[in-house]
């Protein structure tokens, strides 16, 4: 039951105390941590009021109904359990947004990009996988940092989640599926009939192969991740046609936060407050050492190796995800030179994982999997598999990339067999939950 944590001191301050131990903390003490200097409990702010929480009109907020019930809750939880202890609990006192409040869990998480977003709310768990958590103890979890947008960084002492787990990747069954699905691709016939990829669908005032073309994917890709990606480039042909000037490194270096975080919240970005830092960041870094133009990050052919080593200065695109993406594009259009080309994986996300894991190219012959796609033993399982099948096409691995996730987006999400072309040699996996970057696989 939450009680009135905060009492009245000699003079006008205020006196904070830890609701789970009783210790009394100091204005200062409060400002400095928010969390029990004993027992690590949060420490409540000082609106608080209430004795009840069903005298308050609105009752707790969301961050202390999560502190509440993670401090008796069994490590790790999922954000699922996590929601419905708290509706449990709270749903006679308030009305509860579940939908708002599983948002607000991610807010509340130290290492995940969520809270850039929700900076009011208080850090109160660490991510040990997508929507699994355990809580945050700020003298413990000094190291912990926010991992690259799109992808999760587990630190070496969190554990990875993947337990007691047998895998297998399915090259035969891979080889066919992926046969399939280049061939009517190729040839746009079929599924894919007269499919353009979003991407390489320009704006009609840009010409491909310019700066401008160069600078309207490096802007672009670099807050692609976590997003409905046809409308994110729709909505990114129709701003280049009425304000080109908005992918211009000179004026974006010299546009406000605020005024960049309004574009970016207008083209579909998931997080515009960092697509915002990302694109002052990227803008100043062409400026300083590439004269504003990012083809001249390979004036000379380099490897993948290298080119993905000048992109580790850039924020966003460094990510392993966002990197393979955006050496892709560039590389196929001809804006960077890359000698090894052929040599690039594909690009794993959601969509991909989501694909090769319901078609059964990656199977679990027993145990348990819980944890991220783009993380092992995941991540290297599924661009061995299609690296595999490139190879056996004699094609790079990139180029399998826009026809799987077509079909993982459009198709394998919403379950839509019915129009897939490899619905014949697919193992309908769907017993593997898959949310966000996550998967939950039990055999």
């Amino acid at each position: 039951m939450l009680n009135n944590h905060v009492s009245k001191m000699e003079g006008n301050s205020q006196m904070h105390v830890c609701r789970k131990c009783g210790r009394q903390h100091t204005e200062e003490e409060y400002k400095e941590s928010r969390f029990c200097g004993n027992c690590g409990t949060i420490l409540l702010d000082e609106k608080t009021k209430f004795q009840r929480p069903w005298l308050s009109k609105r009752g707790p907020t969301h961050a202390e109904m999560i502190a509440d019930v993670i401090s008796e809750m069994p490590e790790p939880f999922t954000t699922e359990q996590i929601a419905n202890a708290i509706i449990e609990k709270y749903s006679n006192i308030r009305w509860i947004d579940k939908s708002s409040l599983k948002t607000d869990i991610a807010g509340c998480c130290v290492n995940l990009r969520s809270h850039d977003s929700l900076k009011d709310l208080p850090l109160l768990l660490v991510a040990v996988g997508r929507g699994i958590y355990r809580r945050y103890n700020p003298s413990k979890d000094v190291d912990i940092n926010p991992p690259e947008p799109g992808e999760y960084e587990p630190k070496k002492d969190v554990p990875s989640g993947h337990r007691n787990q047998t895998i297998f990747e399915d090259i035969e069954k891979a080889k066919k599926v992926g046969e399939t699905l280049h061939t009517l691709f190729v040839h746009r016939t079929g599924f894919f009939s007269e499919y353009t990829m979003p991407e390489y669908i320009l704006p009609k005032n840009l010409r491909e192969g310019s700066l401008e073309h160069a600078l309207y994917l490096t802007y672009i890709i670099s807050v692609d991740y976590q997003t409905d990606a046809a409308k994110l480039w729709r909505n990114a042909r129709d701003t280049y046609l009425k304000s080109p000037e908005y992918f211009n490194p000179k004026n974006l270096s010299d546009m406000t936060l605020e005024d960049l975080s309004v574009i970016l919240k207008d083209l579909g970005a998931r997080y515009p407050k960092n697509g915002a830092n990302a694109w002052k960041h990227i803008s100043n870094i062409l400026l300083d050492k590439y004269e504003g133009d990012p083809r001249k990050l390979t004036p000379e052919p380099l490897a993948v190796t290298e080119v993905k080593q000048l992109l580790s200065a850039f924020p966003n695109l460094r990510g392993r995800k966002l990197s393979n993406f955006y050496l892709r594009a560039m590389g196929e259009k001809g804006l960077l030179k890359i000698k090894n080309l052929k040599e690039l994986d594909i690009p794993v996300d959601v969509q991909v994982g989501r694909f090769t894991i319901y078609t059964g190219c990656l199977q679990l012959i027993e145990g348990t999997l819980a944890g991220f796609i783009q993380e092992p033993p995941i991540q290297p399982a599924i661009e061995e598999i299609w690296r595999e099948v490139a190879k056996a096409l004699d094609i790079a691995p990139w180029q399998l990339d826009e026809p799987i996730w077509t079909i993982g987006s459009k198709l394998c999400s919403p379950k839509n067999c019915n129009a897939c072309p490899v619905q014949q040699l697919c193992a309908k996996n769907f017993d593997a939950r898959i949310q966000g970057n996550s998967v939950y696989w039990k055999k």
